[in-house]
């Protein structure tokens, strides 16, 4: 995969803050939330077992993620941010409190690899503009890295991450299935 890189630090230092491994959205730039990265914090695997072994957070994938698929999922990230220099951020509010993940990730549907916009937001915090505003950061460190195209893969009956996606600007490209049959909506729009 050839992944397109920002100019320069100093193009992304425009949108986001670099600190060694932690990412900061300005927060000038979004009110609600900071976004923490943490591919080196296996500390974090709490917090995200806490997210998504949630069955309410989870309800539009075939279960909750275990504490081992947790793991491997941080895992993941990590090789995420080795190969591409972004991945998904955890979420806090300004008073430090977890409100969940989000980021951005290459992912295939029907063998063609884009760039994906994805968030999980914990119960208690979702429709309070959390994922709308950390999406939204993702969004435009998609666009100084240079990606032609965003995406994001939604159930359909997911009316919640819809919202979020529409309000980004994504609108329905497509509908497809798993290999397992699942019904999927690729929603996505033109960065440059």
């Amino acid at each position: 995969m050839n992944t397109p890189r920002a100019k320069s630090d100093d193009d992304v230092q425009h949108y986001v803050k670099l600190n060694s491994t932690r990412v900061n959205v300005r927060p000038d730039a979004r009110k609600h939330v900071q976004a923490h990265l943490s591919a080196d914090d296996h500390g974090d695997l709490d917090l995200l077992v806490t997210l998504l072994g949630s069955p309410e957070v989870m309800a539009f994938y075939p279960r909750p993620k275990t504490r081992d698929e947790v793991a491997d999922w941080i895992a993941w990230n990590e090789c995420n941010y080795a190969r591409d220099g972004f991945g998904l951020w955890l979420l806090h509010d300004h008073d430090g409190a977890f409100v969940g993940e989000c980021g951005l990730t290459w992912q295939q549907v029907d063998g063609k690899e884009d760039l994906e916009v994805g968030y999980h937001v914990l119960p208690e915090h979702q429709g309070l503009g959390f994922a709308t505003e950390a999406a939204e950061a993702s969004r435009e460190l998609a666009r100084v890295h240079g990606i032609p195209k965003l995406i994001a893969i939604i159930r359909p009956e997911n009316h919640a991450s819809r919202r979020v996606a529409e309000k980004l600007g994504l609108t329905v490209e497509k509908t497809t299935f798993t290999s397992t049959g699942m019904e999927f909506q690729v929603h996505s729009t033109r960065l440059r």
